[in-house]
């Protein structure tokens, strides 16, 4: 866990990798933040590394282009299902950022395929899960129908579905007009087929505020605002509107001048006015961003803080807090299955076994 190789900084922005930078440690940090994909199709980055390093770089690419190669083709598989059985939904992230705004399979890091599901379309969204995991639909039904849920992993074959209910996903929080961020979907032709997903405008947003919520931990997804704005088709002054209309502008302003600053994009003074922004930027200090993959994760204290700096909703956020501290029989069932006994007894042995986890992984035993 360490801050980006300088090389990675150029890639990220779009620039070529120069000779002034030492090769040293730039294969480990490109894993470390989720750029190898991007290492690997720099000709002079590649040429750089060590004959060792070059092996492994290999090796990780080409599972890498065969593991988005794969999930491409079960997005249309999916998309499928979803228009067999009238569910709309949209698709972001992943190999969709990827399809859009790189240059070939293979160079951005992509691990699973994120769906929205379109307002009002929830009841279409468990016939779906009906067809890919038929056996978790009355586990999810009320949680879904409730609010209570704002997504869920489903397996599909041989990768997951994070399927969102909401489209913020701000956990303690519910999306306040889902209905206007939707009508920021478009078309876009992707993998042989007709893929709904944000457009530039709402993919900025969406990045931006993923990238906050996340810490500003990896490079990549520095390179992924670099190079949604870099396009020319995302409207900056929009993408921020939008955040504001959800109370989230000062979140959106500080992660969009931050990696402004930090790739030297050149987009001018971006940074925002007022308490809100100078709190948000308290909480999430420059000393602490891009220090890549950590070695465990720890409780998301993000979620938190994203939730009680929305403009205007902190007691929202509070009780959604309190909602998480003490979950329904339900939602405890549905994210701690094996614990067994009296509510309560369930609840804290649960969180006890979760912290032991944490320690464990902490101390690598």
């Amino acid at each position: 866990m360490s801050k980006p190789h300088p090389s990675l900084v150029d890639l990220a922005a779009g620039r070529p990798i120069t000779s002034e930078h030492d090769p040293e440690g730039l294969y480990v940090s490109s894993v470390d933040h989720r750029m190898s994909g991007l290492l690997a199709a720099d000709e002079i980055g590649v040429g750089s590394l060590t004959e060792h390093d070059r092996l492994h770089l290999a090796g990780v690419q080409a599972s890498m282009w065969v593991h988005n190669t794969m999930l491409r083709e079960r997005l249309r598989e999916i998309l499928s299902l979803a228009s067999g059985v009238g569910a709309e939904v949209a698709a972001y992230k992943g190999v969709v950022t990827e399809e859009r705004w790189y240059r070939q399979a293979g160079e951005r890091v992509v691990t699973d395929l994120d769906l929205i599901v379109a307002p009002g379309s929830f009841d279409r969204a468990l016939d779906l899960i009906a067809v890919i995991e038929p056996l978790r639909v009355d586990e999810l039904r009320p949680l879904v129908s409730s609010g209570a849920l704002q997504s869920c992993e489903l397996r599909f074959q041989d990768i997951t579905i994070d399927l969102h209910f909401d489209i913020l996903k701000l956990e303690l929080l519910e999306t306040r007009d889902p209905h206007r961020l939707w009508e920021s979907m478009e078309q876009m032709d992707a993998f042989g087929t007709q893929v709904l997903t944000p457009n530039p405008s709402l993919s900025l947003t969406l990045t931006l505020l993923h990238t906050t919520r996340d810490r500003f931990r990896w490079l990549s997804s520095y390179a992924d605002v670099a190079r949604i704005v870099q396009d020319g088709h995302a409207d900056l002054g929009e993408s921020l509107r939008l955040a504001e209309s959800e109370g989230l502008g000062a979140q959106a302003r500080l992660a969009l001048n931050r990696i402004d600053q930090d790739l030297g994009l050149g987009l001018g003074n971006m940074s925002g006015k007022g308490v809100q922004y100078r709190i948000v930027s308290m909480l999430w200090p420059r000393v602490r961003s891009l220090s890549g993959t950590p070695l465990i994760h720890p409780p998301p204290r993000s979620t938190l803080k994203m939730a009680v700096l929305v403009k205007g909703r902190s007691l929202e956020a509070v009780r959604g807090w309190l909602l998480r501290l003490i979950p329904s029989r339900a939602v405890l069932d549905h994210y701690h299955p094996d614990a067994r006994g009296p509510y309560v007894i369930r609840l804290v042995s649960a969180r006890f076994r979760r912290r032991v986890e944490i320690m464990r992984k902490r101390f690598g035993r």
